[in-house]
């Protein structure tokens, strides 16, 4: 399969590469395709693809919010929701992970397939013309986290990815 599609489009990347370097990238193709370690697939999607897709499109995002329900005890003791001598407490400030992929609308079928691949996440139409996958549950961010451990980031990203693995 792979040498028919090479095949038919050889004459014009001859032109660029030369035939010898043609020859030698669609082996290099061949190979990688044949190789289970390199494209194990998830959803019919490369979790490498996934990997350098988040790499220049994701974002990893920490939220701290003001707590509307804040509430102080007498005792001014500070706890998380818990009731102190019968009074109701919570902490003043919350916190929201998300990790999103924002892209034009006409390219939603990738943020699909990258949902359907980690077996989380939400589509959301942020306007007009954009679609947005963001995955936001606590429930559902460690397996966020799993793929990237396993499949680790190679850009500045992963500084970010640390950090919000961290929270």
């Amino acid at each position: 399969m792979i040498n028919k599609i090479f095949t038919s489009i050889q004459p014009n990347c001859s032109l660029l590469f030369g035939s010898a370097s043609f020859k030698h990238f669609c082996s290099c193709i061949a190979q990688l395709q044949s190789s289970r370690t390199i494209l194990t697939s998830f959803a019919g999607i490369s979790p490498w693809f996934i990997t350098g897709f988040t790499d220049a499109e994701g974002c990893f995002r920490i939220s701290i919010i003001k707590n509307q329900n804040y509430k102080i005890s007498k005792e001014s003791t500070l706890v998380s929701s818990k009731k102190v001598r019968g009074n109701l407490t919570t902490l003043p400030l919350s916190v929201r992970l998300y990790f999103q992929i924002e892209l034009h609308r006409k390219d939603e079928s990738i943020l699909e397939s990258i949902q359907s691949a980690l077996g989380v996440g939400k589509i959301y139409r942020t306007r007009p013309d954009t679609s947005m996958l963001q995955i936001s549950s606590f429930k559902d961010i460690p397996a966020v986290i799993d793929f990237f451990d396993k499949y680790p980031l190679i850009t500045q990203k992963l500084a970010d990815y640390l950090l919000f693995k961290q929270a």
